[in-house]
């Protein structure tokens, strides 16, 4: 095993921040705690985030979706040492009197008046196909911070 990848593995080199940009909207951001450029790949289909709502599972999308499931290395970004990319950003809807939230291939629906805490996961899990083994790339699980959204009667 490499430096890189000696480096890589022993800890994360992200900070996942989740924050609310209107009341009611969500916005996910992947920033570079590291000091080397770290390559990473965020993708609705392939490796999306993950919108946590405590006691709240979602349809996932994908499940009935045809894909390619190819992760070539154009897919991929790079994110120099303390910038900060967005993610993704959604927005609670209320429909026909039930509340949802559309976050990449997850769909919640039906969510309950109330607070609910909110959080989001990112797994990294992918390499770029056919990438050279020299290639470093971070490979684990990060976890954002917690918010509360009030959904309202």
């Amino acid at each position: 095993m490499s430096v890189l990848a000696a480096e890589a593995a022993s800890s994360t080199p992200f900070e996942l921040v989740l924050g609310q940009i209107a009341p009611l909207r969500l916005r996910l951001s992947l920033r570079n705690i590291s000091k080397q450029p770290q390559l990473f790949l965020h993708d609705t289909l392939i490796q999306p985030s993950r919108l946590l709502l405590a006691g709240v599972e979602p349809q996932d999308d994908r499940a009935i979706e045809k894909f390619n499931n190819a992760a070539p290395l154009e897919m991929f970004h790079t994110l120099a040492p303390g910038k900060t990319v967005e993610l993704i950003s959604a927005q609670f809807e209320k429909r026909d009197g039930a509340w949802r939230i559309h976050w990449g291939p997850f769909q919640f629906n039906n969510l309950r008046p109330g607070t609910h805490s909110v959080g989001a996961e990112w797994y990294a899990a992918r390499r770029p196909d056919a990438a050279p083994a020299s290639t470093a790339i971070w490979k684990g699980k990060v976890t954002s911070n917690r918010l509360s959204v009030t959904l309202s009667r």
